[in-house]
C-alpha cells in the first residue's frame, strides 16, 4: 500500500514537472512565432512572460523619447526607488498597478506587419507615440518590451472587429501591429507619475502656532491657543486678517510637490533663501520649513521636525479619557520625529506656486486696517416747551415760524379785551 501511494506521487510530480516544462516551451513557441512574423492570435495574452515571471522584474525603463525617461528600480532592500530621480523612493501601488496592465493585455486585433505603416498606428521607427515599456530582470536581461502608440477610434468594419479605444502597440520582436484594449492613461515621466505626491498632512485644527520668518519687519506669529487667531505685535490701528489665516494654518495640510532633488543638491547655491517658517502642533511637534526660490521664481522647501511641549485645551481636560488620549498622541508624536526626518532629510521639494506662497506670507499680508469709529452723532436740544398747550379746542398752536407775532404781543392783545363783566 505504501509503495503504491509513493508511486502515485512520484507519477504526479512527473506530471508536475512535464506541465511546467510544456508551458515554458508553449511561452517560448508563442515569443519564436511572434518573432519570424507569425505572430498572436486574437484573444492571446501578448505578454505573458510578465504574468509567468512577475516575481523577478527588477527593473521598469519607460521612454517617452530619447532625452525624457524614467527608470525605476529595486534598491538593496527590495524597495522600488525612482532611479532616474536620485532613488527617490517609487509608489509600489503604481508600479504594480503598471504590471497588472500589462500582464492582461490581449491582442484585440491583428493590423499590419509592414514597417513602412507603423507610422499610421503611431509607431515610427519602432518606437511608440506614447512611449516604450522595457521589462527587466535583475541581470537586467530583458523580460519583455512594448512600444505603445497612437490611441485607436472608431469601429472596425468586420463583424466582431474591435471597436473605439485602447492602443496599438508593438510587442518584443514581432513586427506586426496590435491593438490592445489598454489605454496606458498614467504613464508619464514625472517623479510625480511613479511616487506619492502627497508629503506631508498635517491638519489646520492640529496647528496651535506658526512664525513666518522674513528676517525683516515683516516677520509674523500668528497664535490660535486662546481659541481665534492672535498676531503677535498687533499695531493699535490694525487687526488679524480673518481670510488670510485658513492658508497660514493650514499650509501642512495635504501638502504635495511637484518634484524632487536631493538635499546637497548645488542648484542650491543658485537659489535665493526666502524664508525660515515653524509651525507648531498641540502634539508638542515642532516643524520647520525652510524656503528657497530659483531664478524663474520656482519655490522649493525642505522640512524638518523636533519635539517640543504639548499644549493641553479645555476639551482634552474636560474627561480623563480625553486627557489620556491627549497624552497619547503627544508620545506617539515624539516617537515619530525621528522617522519624519529620515524620510525628509535627504530631499528638497519643488512645490507649486500658490503652495509656496503659503510660506511667504508677510505681516501686512495677515493683517489690515482697523474700520475708522464712527463719528458721534451731534446733539440736537429738545425744542423748549410751549405756553400753549391748554388752547381751548379749535385755536391752532403757533409754530416757530410765526414768530412774527411775538408771545408778548399776544399777551398785550388779551390785557386790551374787554372783560366779561364790563361787556355786561
Amino acid at each position: 500500500m505504501k509503495a503504491k501511494r509513493l508511486m502515485l506521487m512520484a507519477i504526479l510530480a512527473i506530471a508536475l514537472v512535464a506541465l511546467a516544462i510544456g508551458s515554458y516551451k508553449l511561452r517560448d513557441y508563442r515569443r519564436e512565432s511572434a518573432s519570424q512574423g507569425k505572430g498572436f492570435q486574437r484573444g492571446d495574452l501578448l505578454m505573458e512572460a510578465v504574468k509567468e515571471r512577475i516575481t523577478e522584474i527588477a527593473r521598469i525603463e519607460y521612454a517617452k523619447n530619447t532625452t525624457d525617461t524614467v527608470v525605476l528600480a529595486r534598491n538593496e532592500t527590495n524597495a522600488w526607488m525612482l532611479e532616474s530621480h536620485h532613488g527617490y523612493p517609487a509608489d509600489p501601488e503604481k508600479i504594480n498597478a503598471l504590471v497588472v496592465e500589462l500582464a492582461d493585455a490581449k491582442a484585440q486585433a491583428r493590423l499590419a506587419n509592414n514597417p513602412e505603416k507603423y507610422e499610421t498606428f503611431g509607431l515610427k521607427d519602432s518606437q511608440g507615440e506614447l512611449g516604450t515599456l522595457t521589462i527587466q530582470d535583475e541581470a537586467a536581461k530583458e523580460i519583455a518590451r512594448l512600444a505603445i502608440g497612437a490611441t485607436h477610434s472608431g469601429s472596425s468594419q468586420q463583424p466582431g472587429g474591435p471597436r473605439g479605444g485602447g492602443r496599438y502597440v508593438l510587442v518584443d520582436q514581432d513586427p506586426r501591429v496590435y491593438l490592445v484594449a489598454q489605454e496606458f492613461y498614467n504613464l508619464g515621466t514625472n517623479v510625480t507619475d511613479w511616487a506619492q505626491r502627497q508629503i506631508a498632512n498635517i491638519p489646520s485644527d492640529q496647528i496651535i502656532a506658526v512664525t513666518i520668518d522674513h528676517n525683516t519687519t515683516e516677520t509674523v506669529t500668528v497664535d490660535w491657543r486662546s481659541g481665534s487667531a492672535a498676531v503677535s505685535d498687533l499695531a493699535p490701528d490694525r487687526k488679524a486678517k480673518v481670510t488670510a489665516m485658513n492658508p497660514v494654518r493650514g499650509m501642512l495640510a495635504s501638502l504635495e510637490m511637484t518634484d524632487v532633488l536631493p538635499a546637497n543638491t548645488e542648484k542650491k547655491a543658485e537659489w535665493l533663501p526666502q524664508t525660515t517658517v515653524t509651525a507648531t502642533a498641540k502634539d508638542g511637534t515642532v516643524y520647520t520649513i525652510q524656503t528657497w526660490q530659483d531664478e524663474e521664481d520656482t519655490p522649493y522647501i525642505a522640512l524638518s521636525a523636533a519635539y517640543g511641549e504639548m499644549f493641553l485645551t479645555a476639551d482634552d481636560e474636560a474627561t480623563t479619557e480625553s486627557l489620556e488620549a491627549a497624552k497619547k498622541a503627544a508620545k506617539d508624536a515624539e516617537g515619530a520625529v525621528d522617522a519624519f526626518n529620515e524620510k525628509h532629510s535627504p530631499w528638497i521639494y519643488e512645490v507649486a506656486s500658490y503652495t509656496g506662497d503659503k510660506f511667504l506670507k508677510k505681516r501686512s499680508d495677515v493683517t489690515e486696517p482697523k474700520p475708522d469709529e464712527p463719528a458721534e452723532e451731534a446733539q440736537i436740544p429738545s425744542p423748549v416747551a410751549q405756553p400753549f398747550d391748554d388752547l381751548p379746542l379749535g385755536i391752532d398752536t403757533p409754530t416757530i415760524a410765526e414768530d412774527a407775532v411775538s408771545t408778548a404781543t399776544i399777551e398785550a392783545e388779551a390785557n386790551d379785551a374787554p372783560t366779561t363783566a364790563s361787556a355786561q
